[in-house]
This record gives C-alpha cells, sequence and structure tokens, in this order.
C-alpha cells in the first residue's frame, strides 16, 4: 500500500478503533471521536516496524486493562487485523 500522509493515516487508526475496537462504546457519538487519540500515534509505530498481529492484540488489550476494562478478545484481533492491512 502507497504510504498514507500522516494525517490519513492517524484518520484511518482512528477509525479503526472506533469501529473495531471501541472498548468503551463511543459508537456513533462524534463528540468522543477523539477519545482513543492519544493511542494512536504508538499503533502506528507498532504497524509501522513490522509488528506481529499478535503484538498489537497485545497493545490493545495493554490499553483496556490500562482503563480497567475486560473485553473479549475478539474486538482486538479484528481491529488489529484491520490494522495490519495499512502497512
Amino acid at each position: 500500500m502507497r504510504r498514507a500522509s500522516s494525517q490519513k493515516l492517524f484518520d484511518i487508526v482512528r477509525d479503526v478503533l472506533l469501529k473495531h475496537w471501541d472498548p468503551i462504546d463511543i459508537g456513533d457519538n462524534e463528540n468522543l471521536y477523539d477519545e482513543y487519540d492519544e493511542y494512536i500515534p504508538q499503533l502506528i509505530k507498532l504497524v509501522g516496524s513490522g509488528c506481529s498481529e499478535k503484538e498489537i492484540v497485545d497493545h490493545l488489550q495493554n490499553i483496556e486493562e490500562m482503563l480497567g476494562l475486560h473485553l473479549s478478545k475478539e474486538r482486538r484481533t479484528r481491529a488489529a487485523a484491520h490494522l495490519m492491512v495499512i502497512r
């Protein structure tokens, strides 16, 4: 895939997090779309470094634990699969 601009890549990752991970169920609430923005730079770095899908899943799980959440692995795995595509 061609390299997307930094902002475009940020927006793509944000979209993946909101649509496929969304641990606090933001859903369609546009007022909260920036809720996961602080995690995006590290995810972009991970994906760009050639990490495995499992490493992304583990990273998302660490974020969930930091938030005091315990979600199903399915959401993390689905989000990680989508993030792997943006390499």
